[in-house]
């Protein structure tokens, strides 16, 4: 199998300017596997929003009938789930996947978060949940050196109240968890 970072041609050209993103080929090539490749390949902490389980990037989608060895991935890196510009870039996506389908490219999309925000990210943006695989540690993220979104605490949460978190969290969109 043969990883390589490309630029997409045409309409879909434009939906690729924010997030990194792979097209993973089953084409094979005489060189070897290139490193990223095989990061994604061997990445454990990549689980399915569905089950909880362990899942591989790398295997096609199975809701179409295209021939594996024609197959094509395009595998997407979200920010951390509910993160807006995600919301953005997917539902651009979501437009593209009938051509995507069409030439055989499956989608899959890798975001920080759990099987919750899976949901909610997939009712919101249109895009179907089998899709989307989680790295809910950002462990993938780390291996790709890709940034793996804020990692900010509060030092002590009684600093501020429930109430006052609560009315900040009501103007933004989706409102209060």
């Amino acid at each position: 199998m043969m990883l390589r970072m490309v630029t997409p041609a045409s309409a879909i050209a434009s939906l690729v300017t924010l997030l990194p993103f792979f097209l993973v080929s089953s084409v094979h090539s005489f060189s070897s596997p290139s490193p990223t490749y095989n990061k994604i390949a061997s990445a454990t902490s990549i689980l399915s929003p569905i089950t909880g389980e362990p899942t591989s990037l790398l295997q096609p989608n199975s809701n179409d009938d295209a021939p594996i060895t024609n197959k094509k991935t395009l595998v997407v890196f979200l920010p951390q789930l509910g993160e807006f510009d995600s919301f953005e870039y997917c539902e651009q996506l979501h437009a593209a996947q009938p051509a995507l389908q069409s030439n055989g490219i499956d989608l899959k999309l890798v975001g920080i978060g759990d099987a919750t925000s899976a949901q909610r990210f997939c009712s919101f943006t249109g895009i179907d949940i089998r899709s989307l695989s989680l790295d809910p540690t950002a462990r993938l993220y780390q291996d790709l050196e890709l940034y793996p979104g804020p990692a900010f605490s509060l030092p002590n949460r009684d600093i501020v109240s429930d109430d006052l978190l609560k009315f900040v969290l009501k103007s933004l969109p989706g409102a209060v968890p």
